[in-house]
């Protein structure tokens, strides 16, 4: 792939030194993208939002270069896209292009809905100019409902490839893992005994609570309850929770909905003497009153530091290479819930489709996810693909065992 294109971090002092991403053409800053990408940050986006943004524009630039299509030109004299060009845009996106596997839908949406906003953007601006003029105005907007209509018409298409099975961690690695990231096991790879601990608290909150990353490195302190008759962790969806006081260039977020996460007894006392003993021994850490603090300062931990935790761990156990991640162990909470709702006592008298329905509603909550969210499915599909696996092969050795009694 051509390198013509790129997203470049850019340090701008305006922004306390944080990279922010532009968009480059021939090591030269495209002035196009750049006014539209900075509007976003005064619109209060993330920097990680934008930069997945500015990857979406990139894409559809090499779109444009394959196709020769002159963005500008056709801005500056409004001549909107064609269905044809919009279909043939979104056929682009669809696909990887190293391999040409399709993507994710959302992948896909969340591409074809930035490259949308860039466009409507720059024409917007330019239909602006052209208030002066009836007749040029009208049919400016009647062009722009045209492309309205057809980017509706692709986004609305079924989305027909295979969903990504998400799968967590195996039974036996799953029981390896554990072992291996407590805090007193010699297995540990970690070396400073407040990193094991941390760590140790880190991998809970992703893989016994369902947590995403971003979700992890912004609890706070009092976002932990560890006494009480109720226990528990919370993330918060808190508009407050600016990931900017973070101080990393990439900044967490929360993408899912707020929720309570239920701790066990063990569980709690492993926090609490986390936050009350290891916790402390962290340099600066009165400077921060966030849950996971770095060994640089007390700042925050990055996301980037949640995912060298796991290659850390793969490093010295090549048994998890290509099985562990932050999400392999939000998968794995999500395996571990929907087999106890599977074969919970509360739900044994239920009707499949009430049994079914209240598993929903439980997924949902536990997820963070909006009502009728097709996440209940894509989670577990990777424990039930894994489990009919298992059962086939045990099919196969009893059949095989049959046929060979017979002869």
């Amino acid at each position: 792939m051509s390198d013509k294109f790129r997203v470049v971090e850019t340090e701008f002092s305006w922004l306390n030194s944080y990279n922010f991403p532009l968009i480059v053409i021939n090591d030269e800053v495209d002035m196009i993208s750049a006014p539209y990408l900075i509007g976003l940050l005064n619109k209060n986006l993330s920097l990680g939002t934008i930069r997945l943004k500015a990857f979406g524009i990139v894409m559809f630039y090499r779109f444009c270069e394959a196709e020769k299509i002159d963005f500008p030109k056709m801005m500056m004299s409004l001549t909107n896209f064609k269905i044809g060009q919009i279909e043939a845009l979104s056929a682009y996106l669809k696909a990887k292009q190293d391999t040409g596997e399709l993507v994710e839908e959302q992948t896909y949406k969340a591409r074809i809905i930035a490259i949308k906003a860039f466009i409507f953007y720059w024409w917007d601006t330019y239909q602006s100019r052209a208030s002066n003029d009836a007749n040029k105005l009208r049919h400016a907007k009647d062009k722009r409902e045209v492309m309205v209509n057809s980017f509706a018409l692709e986004l609305n298409v079924p989305w027909h490839s295979a969903s990504k099975t998400h799968i967590g961690l195996e039974p036996e690695l799953r029981a390896l893992f554990w072992e291996i990231i407590n805090p007193y096991s010699t297995l540990n790879p970690f070396k400073y005994e407040p990193t094991k601990w941390r760590n140790y608290v880190v991998f809970i909150t992703l893989g016994l609570g369902g947590n995403r990353r971003g979700e992890s490195t912004l609890l706070r302190i009092q976002d932990v309850q560890t006494t009480g008759r109720e226990k528990f962790f919370e993330v918060v969806k808190d508009p407050k929770k600016v990931a900017a006081k973070t101080g990393h260039k990439i900044n967490p977020s929360v993408k899912t909905k707020g929720r309570k996460v239920a701790l066990s007894e063990d569980i709690a006392d492993i926090f609490r003497h986390y936050i009350t003993k290891e916790r402390k021994k962290f340099k600066g850490h009165l400077k921060s009153d966030f849950l996971f603090l770095s060994t640089r300062g007390g700042k925050p931990l990055s996301l980037q530091a949640v995912n060298r935790m796991t290659e850390k761990i793969i490093e010295a156990y090549p048994a998890f290479k290509d099985a562990l991640s932050p999400h392999r162990l939000r998968n794995t909470y999500h395996d571990l819930l929907y087999d106890s709702l599977d074969n919970s006592p509360e739900q044994a008298d239920l009707s499949p489709m009430m049994k079914q329905a209240m598993k929903k509603r439980l997924q949902e909550y536990a997820g963070g996810w909006s009502p009728g969210s097709k996440m209940t499915d894509q989670y577990p599909a990777g424990s039930i693909e894994r489990k009919v696996w298992d059962r086939t092969v045990a099919l196969q050795k009893d059949a095989l065992g049959e046929l060979e009694n017979g002869e």
